[in-house]
């Protein structure tokens, strides 16, 4: 005689565990004595690494997310300066990234150029933090802007610094335009942020730099457009991983192909916990 299944509380609950932390890491361009011990430099510049594994800031150990970088025309140049103290930027950075000038500093942005952070195998259980900015330094360099946009998340929530050199109006949640030309003075420091990023199941986002050509404020630049010859690509980022707050959980769904002895029964993983968990099926 065939068991009949109970059709009912197809799932168990899953044992409580320790929560998890998450992670913070940085990448930079070049390691200096300014830099972190634990910061990555994964660039496009020749000669590179331009892949790897992120690094814990904290801990030192390698985490589970890869971040790849790929340019199109960009060039490398050898300027830059560090953010003032008490902006976002030297807030975020300071002690983990190098902007200053000497060697490959800057990543020069014309018309047509691209540069790319492409972040893989990230938690699609787990929310992310990016922040990023790059800093010439030239407070003449008033027309010089970047656009940057998060591609291919489900979601994020903009968080980024406020002031004359940020941009948002007409753009998408997705973009923000800052002045990238000069950046470097106490009322600047200018950060591209954004929170509550869902990476989404295939566990993938990208943020691209680009030259930013549109409307700016007229009391950075006269003509109100950021016309110059280039931007700045991002040159130092910072990604924060946060993981769910509680153990995994399970949520039940009604079965399905009911019939006398048989049927099919489903649940969905609501919370993975940080990591992988194993479900257990009881019938009967």
């Amino acid at each position: 005689m065939r068991r009949r299944r109970r059709l009912g509380q197809a799932f168990e609950t899953l044992e409580v565990r320790n929560l998890l932390t998450g992670f913070s890491a940085f990448n930079g361009l070049f390691s200096s004595s300014a830099t972190g011990e634990n910061t990555t430099f994964y660039s496009d510049v020749g000669g590179r690494d331009s892949a790897g594994p992120l690094i814990d800031s904290e801990t030192g150990e390698a985490t589970d997310v890869l971040l790849s970088t790929a340019q199109v025309g960009v060039h490398f140049g050898g300027n830059g300066a560090q953010p003032a103290p008490g902006t976002d930027a030297h807030d975020i950075f300071d002690g983990a990234v190098d902007f200053s000038a000497g060697g490959e500093r800057s990543i020069e942005i014309g018309p047509g150029d691209a540069y790319q952070y492409t972040f893989e195998n990230l938690d699609s259980g787990a929310t992310y933090d990016f922040a990023g900015t790059a800093i010439r330094g030239n407070a003449g360099y008033t027309d010089r802007w970047t656009l940057v946009e998060i591609q291919g998340a489900v979601s994020a929530t903009p968080a980024h610094s406020s002031g004359s050199g940020v941009v948002t109006s007409g753009l998408p949640d997705n973009q923000v335009a800052i002045w990238t030309g000069h950046n470097a003075a106490g009322n600047q420091g200018y950060v591209a942020h954004w929170m509550d990023i869902d990476p989404g199941a295939d566990g993938i986002f990208h943020v691209v730099s680009t030259q930013y050509t549109g409307s700016v404020p007229t009391s950075i630049n006269s003509s109100g457009r950021a016309s110059g010859s280039k931007g700045y690509g991002l040159s130092g980022v910072r990604l924060i991983e946060n993981i769910p707050a509680g153990p995994p959980a399970v949520d039940n769904v009604g079965a399905t192909s009911i019939m006398a002895f048989e049927a099919t029964v489903a649940g969905r993983i609501a919370t993975t916990g940080g990591e992988i968990p194993e479900v257990t099926v009881y019938y009967g």
